[in-house]
């Protein structure tokens, strides 16, 4: 890029970067963004004001940060941010705005951060987070009742607490755990009422609290 830019060139100047479009017309084309180095910063489709195709971004070394697809504006498809080295930081996918499918994202040594399923922007399947040490720290399924999980351990492997829902008696049911031995059971409606609280000892139900 040239070390200068001639009027018609240049729309805007704000946060010490410089930007343009190409072809306007009623806010419409391709808008790119540099930094008063030359660095290309940003680039995009735009109609009507509103993002629209394969929007880029880099930072100011000219590397490559984040990637998505739009339509109308929305988020639209695949979308991808990486690390400043280049490893991947987070791969999403979008319907119009909406987050669907499989989300991805990674720590900064390459390990995986957490994997979650969506439907239309609803949490469904299951939603998977790990330590950074590679261990599993939670794991859930959403979206069916019948089929409701969700698991915690510690960052050794050892289980922590076990969520279940029983859709005969409508009540979820969680279960800790310290040193794999069962310490209590708590018991919640639908509308997260308490129900009931069983301690144990040595796993024998040694008390039943009915109070918080």
């Amino acid at each position: 890029m040239p070390k200068y830019f001639p009027k018609w060139m240049v729309r805007e100047i704000f946060g010490g970067s410089l930007g343009s479009y190409e072809h306007v017309s009623h806010h419409s084309g391709f808008w790119v963004e540099w930094s008063v180095d030359g660095v290309m910063l940003s680039k995009g489709k735009y109609l009507n004001e509103m993002k629209v195709g394969k929007h880029k971004w880099w930072n100011k070394k000219g590397v490559l940060t984040a990637e998505g697809n739009f339509s109308k504006g929305f988020k639209h498809g695949k979308q991808f941010k990486w690390y400043p080295n280049g490893d991947k930081l987070y791969e999403e996918n979008y319907i119009h705005g909406e987050e669907d499918g499989l989300q991805k994202s990674w720590y900064a040594d390459g390990a995986k951060e957490y994997e979650i399923q969506y439907k239309l922007g609803e949490l469904f399947g299951d939603e998977v987070y790990w330590f950074e040490n590679g261990a599993m720290e939670t794991h859930s399924v959403n979206g069916d009742l019948n089929k409701y999980v969700c698991d915690y351990w510690d960052n050794n492997g050892a289980l922590l607490s076990s969520k279940r829902y029983d859709p005969m008696q409508k009540i979820y049911s969680t279960k800790f755990f310290k040193n794999t031995i069962i310490e209590k059971i708590e018991f919640y409606d639908e509308k997260g009422e308490f129900i009931k609280r069983e301690l144990f000892k040595n796993n024998k139900l040694t008390k039943t609290e009915t109070t918080e």
